[in-house]
């Protein structure tokens, strides 16, 4: 596919931008990346990158040289590598109907950067993965669409700032398989360059998230807020612009990686800041019938009066909780007509905590589709949830007291 195709482009010209960068910002880089893979698409685009971590493995990284080249450096561990996208492709999940989305070099593919959070998310739940970072989230999408990647990870839900609405158009749009659910509690912090405070600040990059989560902190700054697609585009600004005023809103561990120093701790204005993750796949999971599972279904439903707490009332009949419900507008019919008046129409979104292999589920489902006229149905997903534990107190070693 085109977007697929895409969906590399970036990043193969990576290496190039990287050649011509300072080395002030080079050498300040803990962690790089050795090669970049991609094809060229004849223009810019959505980028990937194929990225393989391991545990325990040894691999070169990329420093600075005099005159602001740059050359490999001897192995050390834990830093990242990269393999050519033809060496990273694994089993197609179009042959493979039994994936372990937990085994050794499962690709994973997200929307994000080196230092970002839901870059050290994925690290977290899949430690012996294969990244995939993509430069939007549809291109993450068409990277498992394309075989390209195994797995989606998509924020859907933050608990001080709610739906991400848009990526639930993406459940919808694509057709992907739920696998997983995996929580996550973030800590964002404040970086600027080594030696700025934060009365300095005059300006603040992050992406729209972040900025939501930190609002109130921000409104005893007098910045400008500039939204960028991660915060490690921000950090990269700042870093090889050397801005003395600016700083970047991210998580912890990705200070270092840019040469930033931590202004602030805990700049979100809530604790715990959690994050809900959904890892979808090409192939369904085939659940137990008893177990901690939950069901994501989307549907539409007839014009009538109640005609939403009827359909929601099969699931209560049969002693099934529901934990989310969540309304988007229908973008294939927008409006629908009621007499002389127009209305917005919408399909609903529904989350229940019981598996599909149980009778009363397909019983409610049923219900749902033929008695109470639901005009389509769709199981998103039946999964499992797990916690991951992002480990905070790096915060806190690395303050800048200057």
């Amino acid at each position: 596919m085109a977007t697929a195709a895409s969906c590399l482009s970036v990043f193969a010209g990576a290496t190039a931008t990287t050649v011509a960068a300072s080395s002030r910002l080079m050498s300040r880089r803990a962690v790089a990346c050795a090669g970049y893979a991609g094809m060229d698409d004849g223009g810019g685009g959505e980028g990937m990158m194929i990225m393989a971590r391991r545990r325990r493995l040894v691999v070169p990284g990329i420093i600075a040289t005099a005159g602001g080249g740059v050359r490999l450096r001897p192995a050390t561990k834990g830093a990242y590598t990269c393999a050519r996208a033809q060496r990273a492709r694994g089993p197609s999940l179009a042959t493979d109907q039994s994936l372990d989305i937990e085994r050794a070099n499962v690709r994973v593919a997200y929307q994000g950067s080196l230092g970002t959070a839901i870059e050290e998310m994925v690290f977290k739940a899949f430690p012996d993965c294969i990244a995939v970072p993509c430069k939007k989230f549809v291109a993450a999408f068409e990277a498992v669409d394309s075989s390209l990647a195994d797995i989606v990870v998509l924020p859907i839900e933050n608990s001080s700032t709610g739906s991400f609405h848009q990526n639930y158009d993406l459940l919808l749009r694509h057709k992907l398989h739920i696998v997983q659910e995996v929580q996550v509690e973030i800590e964002l912090c404040l970086w600027a360059l080594p030696g700025v405070q934060k009365n300095d600040l005059r300006t603040i990059f992050s992406h729209p998230e972040e900025f939501a989560q930190c609002e109130h902190s921000l409104s005893s700054l007098r910045v400008i807020k500039k939204n960028v697609d991660h915060c490690a585009a921000g950090a990269e600004i700042i870093s090889m612009q050397n801005l003395g005023d600016a700083g970047v809103i991210g998580n912890a561990q990705a200070a270092e990686l840019y040469g930033l120093n931590i202004v602030e701790c805990n700049f979100q204005d809530a604790s715990p800041n959690l994050t809900r993750y959904l890892v979808l796949a090409k192939t369904a999971d085939i659940p137990k019938e008893y177990g901690q599972y939950k069901t994501s279904i989307v549907f539409g439903l007839e014009e009538g009066p109640g005609i939403l707490f009827k359909a929601l009332s099969a699931f209560w009949m049969r002693d099934i909780n529901l934990s989310k419900i969540e309304s988007r507008p229908n973008k294939r019919e927008p409006m629908r007509t009621q007499g002389n008046e127009k209305h917005f129409n919408y399909i609903f979104y529904v989350d229940f905590e019981a598996s599909t292999a149980e009778v009363r589920v397909q019983n409610a489902l049923n219900d749902l589709k033929v008695q109470q006229r639901a005009t389509f149905l769709r199981v998103l997903g039946c999964y499992q949830m797990r916690e991951v534990g992002l480990t905070a107190p790096i915060c806190q070693l690395s303050v800048s007291s200057t």
